[in-house]
C-alpha cells in the first residue's frame, strides 16, 4: 500500500465517501500541530488539537462527521500504521465492540491510513450540542446530577466488562437529551474488554479519573461519586481510602497541583 490510501468503512456503500473524507483531511495537514491548510469555508472545523492527535468536524458531500487524525509521525508508529496496526483501526474496532456491549459512543463510520505519510485517522458520527465533561464543568459548574450521571456511566461500563486506560473527564462527552444529561465515551483506542472487570481494574480506572478530576471537584463530590458508583455493592469508606492511598503511592502532576486535596 506504499503511497496509497487504505480505507475501511463500517458500511460498504460508504467506501467512496470515506475515501473522500480521508483525502480531504490528509491533504490539508501539512506536518505539524498547527500547520493546517484550512479556509473558513472549506468544510473543516477544529474541535481540539492535542500533541499527537487532532479532532475535527468535517462536512463532505452533504454529510457531517467527526475525524480524529493521529499525527504521531514517529517511525515506529507510522510503520505500524502501514502494517495495519494503527490506533485508528484499534479505535474503530473498539467502538464497534462498545456498541455490541451497549455502551454509548459515537457511531463508528470508518478508518483510513495514508500510505505515503503513514498517518491514520478515525471517522465517527459527530454528536452535535455536546461537550467534553471537563469543559462542561468549567463553563457550567459541577452539579450533583452530573456527578451521578458520570458515576452511573462508569459503573455501567465496568459491569459490561469494559475498562478504559485513560479514563478522565476529558474522555467523556455530555449533552442534553429528553431524559436529561446523557454521556458518551471517547478515546476508544484506550478501552479494554473482559468478561468481568476486577476490583483491582476498577480501582485503577477510578484512580485515573479521580486524580484528573482533582482540580474540578471537591472531596464531597468524589465521595458522592463513589456512593453513586457503588450503590449497595461496596464500602464507600474502604474504596475512598484505597483511592487516597493510590494517590499517595503514585503522585502525579495532577495530585501535586492539588496537593492539599490529594493528601486527604
Amino acid at each position: 500500500m506504499n503511497g496509497r490510501l487504505k480505507v475501511r468503512a463500517a458500511h460498504v456503500e460508504d467506501g467512496d465517501w470515506l475515501r473522500g473524507v480521508a483525502r480531504t483531511v490528509f491533504d490539508r495537514y501539512t506536518g505539524g500541530l498547527h500547520r493546517w491548510a484550512l479556509d473558513d469555508d472549506d468544510g473543516i472545523r477544529r474541535i481540539h488539537l492535542g500533541e499527537r492527535a487532532g479532532v475535527l468536524a468535517v462536512r463532505f458531500a452533504g454529510r457531517i462527521c467527526c475525524v480524529k487524525l493521529f499525527y504521531d509521525d514517529r517511525p515506529r508508529v507510522t510503520c505500524l500504521n502501514r502494517l495495519g496496526f494503527s490506533k485508528a483501526r484499534r479505535a474503530f474496532e473498539s467502538g464497534l465492540e462498545l456498541a455490541r456491549r451497549g455502551i454509548p459512543a459515537p457511531a463508528m463510520l470508518g478508518w483510513a491510513v495514508d500510505g505515503k505519510t503513514g498517518l491514520a485517522l478515525l471517522v465517527t458520527e459527530l454528536i452535535a450540542d455536546a461537550e467534553r465533561v471537563d469543559l462542561w464543568i468549567a463553563a457550567q459548574g459541577l452539579t450533583e446530577d452530573l456527578v451521578g450521571r458520570v458515576a452511573g456511566f462508569v459503573r455501567r461500563m465496568h459491569d459490561a466488562g469494559v475498562g478504559h486506560g485513560d479514563l478522565s473527564l476529558r474522555n467523556l462527552l455530555v449533552g442534553r437529551q429528553d431524559e436529561g444529561l446523557f454521556l458518551w465515551i471517547l478515546d476508544y483506542e484506550d478501552t479494554v474488554f473482559r468478561k468481568a472487570i476486577s476490583r483491582r481494574r476498577r480501582l485503577r480506572d477510578l484512580h485515573h479519573l479521580h486524580e484528573r478530576a482533582l482540580a474540578l471537584s471537591g472531596v464531597e463530590d468524589r465521595l458522592l461519586f463513589l456512593r453513586r458508583y457503588l450503590g449497595d455493592a461496596g464500602d464507600v469508606a474502604l474504596w475512598a481510602e484505597d483511592l487516597r492511598a493510590s494517590l499517595r503511592r503514585q503522585p502525579s502532576k495532577y495530585s501535586r497541583a492539588c496537593s492539599q486535596e490529594g493528601g486527604k
